[in-house]
């Protein structure tokens, strides 16, 4: 509490001084100066370490300004915002989740977290069990990106065609590999092709998550084709079904995501979509969208 009443008080003092005009670097490092420890640099100034330059500490203080100048943001904002898996929400603003099924797949998969990553933003991944034991670093860095990592069955069988022990085992031993590799337990589940009768849906005892913006990455694997199924299609709380599985997919993400972000949208996985739309999920349950 007191670090951010600090951070705080200097945002209004920051924010004062850009309201008369004075950015000179001498007054910001005196707001920021306990961020600066160490001995005296030549022709720098008190409180530095040998060896740093003027311009070194003005990108440092730039950078803690702009730490500082979020937080006010996030104080002036109030109750609209929550903080989760690692960043900042606004409730005012959309959020919609994409969403990546088959995985994992080393070469898509890190390419896809890659752009998640840069934009500070969360996917869901539905993973395929038996996948997991050879391609585990994949997901434990899905874990610790903060992603959800979530059950697409053991070995992708279609669970509409199977019996009720089959359901059982392939969502129970999906979710035992999970945990094994990942150390979280999943709490979603998505159907293989999305194919559900009754049988399914009383002994998939997690809610299932389909979708209700379909790519079509699987089909036409091409790029083009899966950035225009989104963009300019997507509203708030929806689901994007895509794969993890090929090249085209990654490379539509990389343009997906920034334009999504540019656009005001915020990514966020599937349970938090559902929990800040104030949704409670039930097993047994189909879900398409949050909306």
């Amino acid at each position: 509490m007191k670090k951010t009443a600090k951070r705080l008080t200097a945002a209004l003092l920051f924010l004062s001084l850009l309201a008369q005009g004075m950015t000179a670097f001498a007054e910001t490092r005196v707001i920021f100066n306990d961020s600066f420890q160490g001995e005296v640099g030549p022709g720098v100034g008190p409180g530095v370490g040998p060896g740093v330059t003027e311009q070194s500490l003005k990108e440092a203080a730039s950078q803690e300004r702009s730490a500082v100048l979020e937080e006010a943001q996030i104080a002036s904002a109030g109750e609209n915002i929550v903080f989760s898996g690692g960043r900042y929400i606004d409730l005012t603003k959309p959020m919609i989740a994409l969403t990546y099924d088959d995985g994992p797949q080393v070469k898509a998969g890190n390419a896809i977290m890659d752009v998640f990553a840069k934009y500070n933003q969360r996917a869901t991944f539905f993973l395929v069990g038996d996948r997991i034991p050879s391609r585990k670093e994949e997901v434990q860095r899905m874990v610790a990106e903060n992603h959800e990592v979530a059950n697409h069955s053991y070995s992708h069988k279609y669970l509409n065609r199977e019996s009720v022990e089959t359901i059982r085992s392939q969502v129970a031993k999906c979710n035992e590999m999970i945990v094994q590799y990942a150390g979280v337990t999943p709490t979603i589940m998505r159907l293989p092709g999305g194919s559900k009768n009754d049988t399914v849906l009383a002994n998939v005892n997690m809610p299932i998550i389909l979708w209700n913006v379909d790519t079509r990455d699987w089909e036409h694997r091409n790029a083009q084709k899966t950035i225009d199924a989104v963009l300019g299609k997507v509203k708030d709380g929806d689901i994007v079904l895509m794969h993890e599985l090929y090249e085209s997919t990654a490379q539509a993400t990389a343009s997906i995501v920034p334009a999504l972000v540019e656009q005001g949208f915020q990514l966020v996985t599937v349970s938090e979509l559902a929990q800040l739309k104030g949704k409670t999920l039930t097993p047994g349950t189909v879900y398409y969208s949050m909306r």
